[in-house]
């Protein structure tokens, strides 16, 4: 080594060493916990409520999966295989490929009880789920699957099989070793199939029993890896196929394994128990008695009782017995159960990218935000099996009613993943078997990215419930302990929107960071990252170009020079870029240690290294989602943009937040006055002069804009002397700055949020009038808010007509007709789809009806239970 080569190494072992101290005391804001007490550590969600909610089905990406709400849980899944296409198929993770027939939770509590049925190929099961607390039980109790099988005689090919067979694990997360009963199953002779040991609930064991004539095999592994357990029985079983040729696992075990899987193989019919019982060691268990309780005649009785108790509180809350029909009520039932169900336990680190922009075609640099756990429901469970910001306040309207103490919870969860800056990541991506459904390049989320704060809807429909005496005195009080805890976070989450998405006129606002330079899309999205080479990166520049790029974004003057010197330090001679890792991690801490100092979050400047190029990274912003993926704005993206449904957004949080100060009787303090803010944003002279264009009667976006605009099909350079047919974007005129002519969801934000007099003309138009209605976005990427029928829409349109439909003014009669006649089409729509194909799905066809997208989609489709009810949030 060169001796100007061991100076710079050393340089930069002393600055990284430096670096990483100070990185220890002073986190980089973006993964800083925002500075308050968490929401999840009241009392109230500890003691009971946290025991009685440890255990459940918390797994919602399988048809059956069981865990604990805690990080490293004991799980249990089911498997099972049916026979396609002359080949065998093992099912374990939801998945729209498999094709079930139906399937999905038609009755849940979220406590102790859950009956899903799931049909497949000629094979149908019914997986009822049962908790109990006994006396001698461990923390969170024990618990009991009950399965039932039907197999179609007519549809099995007996070659492949005398009957069904099922596949039943237990697997430790935390390592803790399992152990098997004994090597030769029999349950006849004894029911017990395993047991270990763990901390929290104690000593457990698994029982099996059944009337019917069951076959039994097993096999055990240690691994530390649970996403893929499906794979490793498939292995299992090939290899006894080729050694054996038959179906069966190998009756063998690692040494110490912390999985273990259970096969079980009957007839055309039966029935099997699965019991899980846990504090075995504790003195007076009555292991018999509670195994007893929990299988059989006895569990049987208690899930019709479970069952009968969930119709009764169904119909207590909702009241459609007189509202609409039986068939109705079933899918009813059906959407409030899977979305129940599939309320989910996560735990792990986000991945936040620091390119603060998000590409998908490049790699992105991130750090990790700090482990967090997340209770949630999910949107979808075979292609959304995890938390997203947005449509979780809208799964919240059905769950607040449901059950207060589990919503309260859930949306504590949210608001304790919170950053320093009040930013919380719109898409929760947490552990091992989150992130084995999401391809990597989408997993990092942008810390200028957002979602509509939907969260508020459902905070704003408990605040209505308090004033309307809708709860009890005791839930009133731990309602108001939650809104007094919840308020500093609520609040910063105002002001990061308040403050990241302000347009230039005062009170707009705008989804900052479109692409203002894609050539491939035909209304802009997500801005793509602008790479500068290597070669043209190098130390003689780097400062020049540095500079520009702080000036651009209006960093004063003296931090330039503050962060220019400091980074000097760095910049030795061109021989520091042949020590790539080590440089690209010095000025990744550097970078975030500087704008942390300085407090420089938005905008943001990074400067980012990576092992084959380099490149500068400059960004006003990036995506920040509207949750209407390709809805059309101004064709094309500047700072002058206006955007009315961040405004209706922005309106509904100011108050809510305005309300929850009034029931708190908490001081207005002058820099947040949500009164004031919200009377600003419901001037509807105000709304009207930025977003209304009388020409079409209908509320706009505004922004720099065209509509002579096509996708057209050209030749483009890829690479080096390669060109592809590519469909790219052609301008045909000259943008200004005008209203988005495009009448879809977003013009109805004002009709929604109830900011129009029931007085006025800005009330009815057709809903879809655009020239981009139903087009392609690009090449590959067809409509999706641009024409079909989204439930959790529509259900915001419903809650404004049979608004309007009771407020006098001319349009009372048309608001009542409308409104008698959409509800009546939207219930006999989703009903009839869900007769035809067993599902609720993710959209409707606007001409036909028909379920598009995925399935089944019991997040905010569910919300059709509330429009059967006619339960709408009042604003």
């Amino acid at each position: 080594m060169s001796g100007s080569g061991v100076v710079v190494g050393m340089v930069l072992f002393v600055f990284v060493k430096h670096v990483s101290a100070e990185a220890e005391e002073h986190l980089p804001r973006v993964v800083t916990p925002f500075p308050a007490p968490k929401i999840t550590e009241l009392p109230q969600f500890q003691g009971v409520h946290k025991e009685t909610l440890y255990w459940g089905t918390y797994r919602p990406q399988l048809y059956l999966g069981i865990r604990a709400r805690t990080p490293k849980s004991l799980i249990a899944g089911l498997m099972w295989i049916v026979v396609k296409d002359g080949r065998y198929h093992l099912r374990h993770v939801c998945r729209h490929e498999d094709d079930l027939s139906s399937y999905g939770w038609t009755k849940h509590n979220g406590r102790d009880f859950g009956n899903q049925v799931l049909v497949d190929h000629g094979l149908t099961l019914n997986t009822g789920f049962l908790k109990s607390k006994e006396e001698g039980s461990g923390y969170g109790g024990d618990w009991a699957v009950q399965i039932n099988v039907q197999a179609d005689k007519s549809k099995w090919n007996e070659e492949f099989g005398r009957g069904a067979q099922l596949f039943f694990y237990l697997a430790d997360e935390g390592g803790n070793a399992l152990n098997l009963s004994r090597k030769n199953l029999n349950i006849r002779g004894d029911s017990l199939l395993a047991s270990g040991s763990r901390a929290d609930i104690g000593d457990w064991q698994l029982h099996l029993k059944s009337m019917d004539d069951l076959e039994l095999h097993y096999s055990g592994f240690h691994t530390p890896h649970f996403h893929n357990l499906s794979d490793r029985v498939e292995e299992n079983l090939a290899s006894q196929i080729r050694k054996q040729d038959r179906l069966l696992l190998s009756d063998s075990s690692d040494d110490s394994p912390n999985v273990l899987v259970f096969q079980i193989i009957g007839g055309f019919s039966f029935t099997t128990d699965f019991t899980f019982i846990s504090g075995t060691d504790s003195e007076g268990s009555k292991v018999e008695e509670r195994v007893s309780s929990l299988t059989g005649t006895s569990l049987s009785n208690q899930l019709k009782y479970k069952e009968q108790a969930f119709d009764e509180k169904f119909e207590k809350i909702f009241n459609l017995a007189e509202k609409v029909d039986p068939e109705s009520i079933s899918v009813g039932k059906a959407a409030v159960g899977n979305l129940i169900g599939g309320i989910g336990y996560f735990y792990g680190q986000s991945k936040i990218a620091l390119s603060g922009i998000l590409n998908l075609r490049e790699h992105v640099n991130y750090i990790s935000y700090w482990p967090a756990e997340l209770y949630t429901a999910v949107p979808c469970r075979p292609s959304f099996p995890r938390g997203f910001l947005w449509d979780e306040g809208f799964h919240q309207l059905i769950i607040w009613r449901w059950d207060i103490h589990i919503s309260l919870d859930i949306i504590g969860h949210w608001l304790d993943l919170m950053n320093a800056d009040g930013w919380i990541p719109r898409e929760q991506i947490l552990g091992a078997e989150a992130l084995s459904r999401v391809p990597e390049e989408y997993v990092p989320q942008h810390p200028t990215n957002g979602n509509p704060p939907t969260l508020f809807l459902a905070l704003n429909g408990i605040v209505n419930g308090l004033k309307n005496n809708e709860f009890t005195a005791k839930d009133k009080t731990e309602i108001s302990l939650f809104l007094e805890r919840a308020f500093v976070r609520l609040e910063a989450w105002f002001q990061w929107f308040n403050t990241t998405q302000s347009g230039k006129q005062m009170s707009s606002y705008y989804w900052h960071g479109r692409d203002n330079k894609t050539i491939l899309e035909l209304n802009p999205k997500a801005r793509q990252i602008n790479l500068t080479k290597k070669n043209h990166w190098h130390t003689s520049n780097r400062r020049l170009l540095l500079q520009q790029a702080l000036h651009k974004h209006k960093v004063a003057n003296p931090v330039v020079q503050d962060f220019l010197s400091l980074f000097a330090s760095l910049a030795i001679g061109p021989e520091i870029l042949s020590m790539e890792p080590e440089f690209s991690f010095a000025v990744m801490l550097f970078f975030e240690l500087f704008t942390s100092k300085y407090h420089i979050i938005q905008p943001s400047v990074f400067m980012l290294i990576s092992y084959d190029k380099a490149f500068l990274v400059l960004n006003e912003d990036t995506t920040l989602t509207s949750g209407f993926d390709d809805y059309p704005r101004a064709s094309h993206p500047s700072a002058d943009e206006r955007h009315v449904d961040l405004r209706c957004w922005m309106l509904l949080a100011a108050d809510c937040l305005h309300s929850i100060e009034e029931l708190l009787d908490k001081e207005t303090k002058p820099e947040g006055n949500y009164g004031s803010t919200a009377k600003l944003l419901s001037d509807v002279e105000l709304l009207n002069q930025m977003h209304y264009d009388d020409r079409y009667g209908a509320y706009f976006d505004f922004g720099n804009h065209t509509e002579k605009i096509q996708l057209k099909w050209k030749e483009v350079e890829i690479g080096h002397n390669n060109t592809a047919r590519q469909l790219v974007r052609d301008v045909l005129e000259r943008p200004v700055l005008r209203m988005v002519p495009h009448i879809g969801y977003v013009s109805l934000f004002p009709f929604m949020g109830k900011i129009i007099s029931p007085v006025m003309n800005q009330f009815f138009f057709n809903l879809f009038h655009s020239s981009l209605y139903m087009k392609f976005n690009s090449e590959r990427e067809g409509p999706y808010w641009r024409g079909q029928i989204w439930i959790n829409m529509n259900y915001r349109i419903l809650s404004a007509l049979h608004h309007y439909s009771k407020e006098n003014g001319p349009y009372q009669d048309m608001a009542k007709a409308i409104y008698k006649e959409l509800r009546s089409n939207l219930i006999r729509n989703i009903v009839r789809n869900y007769e035809e194909t067993g599902f609720l799905w993710e959209q409707y066809d606007q001409n036909n009806g028909k379920g598009k997208g995925s399935h089944p989609f019991t997040g905010w489709t569910s919300l059709m239970v509330l429009i059967m009810a006619e339960a709408y949030d009042i604003i």
